[in-house]
């Protein structure tokens, strides 16, 4: 995750400027490489930073996915990775990112943990407008299944459903 703010963007970067403040990195990062040539002393150095700051952005994202996935928390990775294809649509990086997704995907575990993580944002949304006890738990029947009960949101489900159990009795 990039902490450091962004560097001073110079005059001749406006466009660059407006690309970012709609964040829309890919399209910031193809005018700063585009404007870059024709800029030369302080504004250049200024320029690069930019540019090396749009691009750290990207990385740290991507590495931020991977770690998400590598730690088991795939829905998260994948939000992460949609992010990133959004943002730097019109870039390899969005590419890239598109492509990790279509992998995961693929995976016959990693899309069931996907699934079971989208199937449980839409529980929790129901959840929140339930107010008796065992109303929620009715809404996380879906996810108290086996077929996903080895997933995090099915971990989840079966813990809230737990605590939830406890109210009704």
């Amino acid at each position: 995750m990039i902490t450091q703010s962004l560097p001073p963007v110079p005059e001749k970067f406006e466009a660059v400027k407006k690309a970012l403040i709609k964040m829309k990195f890919g399209d910031a990062l193809k005018k700063a490489e585009a404007a870059l040539p024709r800029l030369e002393g302080s504004d250049a150095e200024a320029g690069e930073e930019v540019r090396a700051w749009i691009e750290a952005i990207a990385t740290s994202g991507m590495e931020d996915a991977v770690a998400l996935v590598r730690d088991g928390q795939v829905y998260k990775g994948v939000l992460k990775y949609e992010q990133i294809e959004t943002r730097f649509k019109g870039h390899d990086l969005s590419k890239q990112a598109k492509a990790a997704v279509k992998e995961l995907k693929s995976d016959k575990a990693m899309a069931l943990e996907i699934k079971a993580s989208e199937k449980l944002e839409k529980i929790k949304k129901a959840m929140a407008e339930e107010r008796k006890p065992e109303d929620k738990l009715k809404c996380l029947k879906p996810l108290l299944s086996k077929k996903y009960a080895e997933t995090l949101a099915g971990k989840e489900a079966a813990e809230t459903a737990a605590e939830l159990e406890k109210q009704v009795d």
